[in-house]
């Protein structure tokens, strides 16, 4: 299960797309790339 964390802003450059077939979708888990971590998150909204 996903534990729900403190949400941040994320430009789409940061996003490493699981699926190279499409562009990630709002409900989306995608594994993002903070510094030196990855982390998976879901995308909420785009802004």
């Amino acid at each position: 299960m996903c534990k729900e964390t403190n949400s941040a802003v994320i430009k789409a450059c940061d996003i490493l797309p699981i699926e190279n077939k499409r562009k990630p979708l709002q409900g989306d888990i995608v594994e993002v790339k903070w510094g030196k971590t990855n982390y998976t998150a879901r995308i909420i909204r785009f802004g």
